[in-house]
Parts: C-alpha cells; sequence; structure tokens
C-alpha cells in the first residue's frame, strides 16, 4: 500500500524546509510528495533540488483557493491512500508507517488522522487557545464565566479529547495538545484533523473530493465535510497517537489569510446543518451560544483592529441561516 502526499505551500520556506526533512527521514519511503504553490518561486524550486530522493511533483495550482489545490492534487492522485499535511507541519520519523499500517488493519477504516502537536508559542498564537487559557487563569469573574461558558457548556467538558465535533458544532482541542501523545491504542473519531489528514483515495474521490462550496473565506470546513462523508459511507475514522506529528504554526504564520468572517460563519452553518440535525431545545440552544460566541469574537476583533470587516460576520450568520433554509425548501 502506498500513498499521495498532498503539500500546500504559501512559498514559507523555512516552514517548508522543515517539513521536507522530515519527510525525508521517514522509517517507510514509500509515498510520492504532491506539492502544489500559489506562484511561481525560486526558492521553492531550489529547496527541491535538495531532496532528490524524494519523489516530489511540483506543480502552481489553477484553482481557486486551498480547495481548488486539494482537488487538483487528488486529481493527480495514483495510489491507494491520499494525505493531506500542511507545510508548517514537521512529522514524527514513523509518522507514514504508522498511517499505512492503520489502514491495513482493518478494510473498514475510511481515514485516519493522529496528534497535531504544537508549542507553548504556537498555543499561544492561536486565538482560542490563548483565550481560553488566559480566561482559566484569570481573577477577573466575567473571564472566568467565559472559561466555563465555553469549558462545561460548549465542550461540554471534552475539550481535551480528540477529533470530536459536539452538539454546539465545536470540535474537541485535544489533538493539538502533548496529551494526545498519552493514548494507549487507536480511538474511533468523527472528525479528521485538518493538517494530519488521510483517507483511501477511491472513497475520497468516490464522493467527490472536497467540496467547493467552503470555497471562499479560508476554506473552512472542507476537510471536515470530506471526512464526515466518508464516514456516511459506513468507513470508520480512527484517530492513531502513533500518527503524530508538530504543527508549527509559529513559523511563518500567514496573518492575511485570516480574515474573512462574512464567508466562514455561513461555511459554519452550511456545514452544521449539512451532518447535524436539531433534536432537541439543548442542542439548540448550545449551537446558538457557539454562534453568538463567534460573533462576539468578530466584534472584539474589530474594536481591536479598527477593521470593518470583521463586522461581517453579523450579515454572514443571517445568509448562512438563508442559504440553509432554501434550500431545505427546495
Amino acid at each position: 500500500m502506498k500513498a499521495d502526499i498532498f503539500v500546500p505551500t504559501s512559498n514559507r520556506i523555512d516552514a517548508l524546509g522543515q517539513c521536507l526533512e522530515s519527510l525525508a527521514k521517514q522509517t517507510d519511503m514509500s509515498f510520492r510528495i504532491i506539492l502544489v504553490g500559489l506562484r511561481e518561486d525560486a526558492g521553492v524550486r531550489a529547496l527541491i533540488a535538495k531532496y532528490p530522493h524524494l519523489e516530489i511533483e511540483y506543480f502552481l495550482q489553477k484553482k481557486k483557493g486551498l480547495i481548488g489545490a486539494a482537488n487538483e492534487a487528488l486529481e493527480k492522485a495514483e495510489n491507494e491512500i491520499f494525505i493531506r499535511i500542511d507545510d508548517d507541519t514537521i512529522l514524527g520519523e514513523q509518522w507514514y508507517e504508522n498511517i499505512i499500517k492503520t489502514f491495513e488493519s482493518d478494510a473498514m477504516i475510511g481515514g485516519v488522522t493522529g496528534p497535531t502537536v504544537m508549542s507553548e508559542e504556537g498555543l499561544k498564537s492561536r486565538d482560542l487557545t490563548a483565550f481560553l487559557q488566559r480566561f482559566k487563569k484569570s481573577r477577573v469573574f466575567l473571564l472566568r464565566w467565559l472559561y466555563a461558558l465555553y469549558n462545561d457548556y460548549l465542550y461540554e467538558g471534552k475539550i481535551g479529547e480528540v477529533s470530536q465535533f459536539l452538539k454546539s458544532g465545536v470540535f474537541t482541542l485535544g489533538s493539538n495538545f502533548p496529551s494526545a501523545l498519552a493514548l494507549e491504542k487507536a480511538v474511533e473519531v468523527n472528525n479528521l484533523e485538518a493538517c494530519n489528514w488521510s483517507a483511501r483515495t477511491e472513497i475520497l474521490k468516490h464522493i467527490g473530493g472536497f467540496d467547493e462550496i467552503y470555497l471562499k473565506g479560508l476554506g473552512d470546513y472542507h476537510e471536515a465535510d470530506a471526512a464526515l462523508k466518508i464516514q456516511k459511507t459506513g468507513k470508520k475514522l480512527v484517530f492513531n497517537p502513533q500518527v503524530r506529528l508538530r504543527h508549527n504554526v509559529e513559523v511563518g504564520k500567514v496573518e492575511a489569510a485570516r480574515p474573512a468572517p462574512y464567508w466562514r460563519i455561513q461555511n459554519f452553518i452550511i456545514f452544521y446543518f449539512r451532518f447535524f440535525r436539531l433534536q432537541s431545545l439543548d442542542q439548540f440552544l448550545r449551537l446558538m451560544t457557539n454562534i453568538l460566541l463567534q460573533n462576539a469574537y468578530y466584534l472584539f476583533r474589530f474594536l481591536t483592529t479598527g477593521k470593518r470587516s470583521q463586522l461581517g460576520a453579523i450579515p454572514g450568520t443571517f445568509v448562512g441561516f438563508a442559504k440553509v433554509i432554501c434550500k431545505y425548501k427546495n
């Protein structure tokens, strides 16, 4: 069994160099790398030339966004397994070997993921994890209450679990922390971590690849969408603690890609109602609390940055619900 490893790159040479170096050290080298760039860069080609023993197909994407790049890579995929990682990941030496062993262990496994551990610096660079740590340690009652609202209500006390979507629509964060490495065995999950994502190529092509409905914004939820579609075919999604990598987000972080709340909130609403059905008042209230807090976050971003685009989450919320309602009426 072999794999194609899709690596989208925004030409972050330092980060990509560390990623390729970790790929060059894998204990099993039966893979091909599909490296997809945004624009021509002599630095990327010079970096590739340093690894002549790696089979790398490098091309510039023609389709838009991360989803377009992923689908172009999928079209070129030739092997049984399709893997997607970020260009700022550093892989454990047995990462690839353990992905293949997991798929080979059970034909019913359709997708595999694993730990995406961040450093303390990386956790602090992400607003959600940084805010939660700050809220938890704060002596201010309002901030401690916000932590409890997130931890106990939205995350149902499961924030440290791995690769699970909960009733409010949040996904658990345990993969990002070293505790994920301590799991004794593989567990079945309902999400595949976006930067440590793998699936059987045949099934991924069967479901139509990655849905371009999420194209705008950051392409949020297109990986989760594909994962849950795979699960709907009857296949299992598995988190193997031995499929481990470090997500090196603090190196070459692309801040310019972080806006577009108008589209990001829509992506969330479309994704949620595509895969989850409201079955109780409790679930509805958790979902609406999540959406309210997302809008509050973007309002905070507007107040601290002055960027009016951050207010786009408010109309985006209404448009997202309108899209869902209109679809259900048809």
